[in-house]
């Protein structure tokens, strides 16, 4: 029963040396395939990398509430303040 369990343990270690060495074998060929395909189609590795968007520029507030100095763009939901009134009433000059 020992000799078993040692044979396993044996089978076990044997096992991961091969699954170690293919995936690095296959490791370095994908490697290559890759390398092959960006110099035949010269992308650069700044082509593989997501650019930044630029940073939105601040939306000009357009209504002011005279009572509290708050403001509102006009997009989305319209607040408390100016809920079902007139508009150009609050139109920041």
């Amino acid at each position: 029963m020992a000799n078993r369990y040692k044979d396993l343990l044996a089978q076990h270690a044997a096992l991961e040396k091969q699954i170690e060495e293919a995936r690095n074998k296959e490791r370095g060929d994908a490697i290559n395939t890759i390398r092959q395909l960006m110099q035949d189609y010269e992308i650069t590795t700044a082509d593989l990398t997501v650019k930044k968007r630029k940073a939105r520029s601040p939306v000009t507030q357009k209504y002011k509430d005279p009572n509290s100095d708050k403001t509102w763009s006009g997009m989305g939901k319209p607040p408390a303040w100016i809920a079902g009134k007139d508009r150009q009433a609050f139109l920041i000059a």
